[in-house]
């Protein structure tokens, strides 16, 4: 019993003695999880349906109703850096271009690019005019879920099934 006793304290002292180390050195909680990801967003937006300037449009190509609804990117910041310098640069997320989202019709999408003055009067008119609100990719994935995951499944589709004619 009296070895009990001793092996029991040297246990206790040990776990004490871990406590107090981890309380002195914290380590930097890093989520696994930070957000939802983009790699769908990015592969999608490689081969945009519509581009004018900093705009790019993506729509579900198994409908061209003018009603069909699809995505809207605009980007701000550096885009003439190529995608895989900006991906090299990936310890300073500064570099990043800032992207934001909204979901627009084809016939809104055809009136932003008709509009003339460059990419400032066409983001004032989607925003005063039309109305539509710019959000970041988090939004987007929560108010466009199911549109995504449409355009992507339509694309990848399109894709494997598609026959080359020569």
């Amino acid at each position: 019993m009296h070895g009990a006793f001793l092996s029991g304290l040297r246990e206790a002292s040990r776990i004490y003695r871990s406590a107090r180390v981890q309380q002195s050195n914290p380590r930097k909680f890093t989520p696994k999880n930070i957000g939802p990801n983009n790699d769908i967003l990015v592969d999608l937006f490689k081969r945009p349906d519509l581009e004018s300037g900093k705009f790019a449009f993506i729509f579900d190509p198994s409908s061209e109703s003018l009603q069909s609804m699809g995505l809207l990117q605009v980007t701000f910041g550096d885009t003439e850096e190529s995608y895989k310098e900006l991906l090299n640069s990936y310890p300073n997320p500064t570099k990043f271009p800032l992207q934001l989202y909204t979901i627009i019709s084809r016939e809104q999408a055809q009136k932003v690019q008709q509009i003339e003055g460059g990419d400032e009067s066409r983001l004032s008119y989607l925003v005063k005019s039309l109305g539509l609100k710019l959000m970041g990719s988090a939004a987007l994935y929560t108010a466009g879920n199911t549109l995504i995951a449409s355009i992507a499944y339509s694309r990848k589709g399109r894709g494997r099934n598609r026959v080359i004619t020569c």
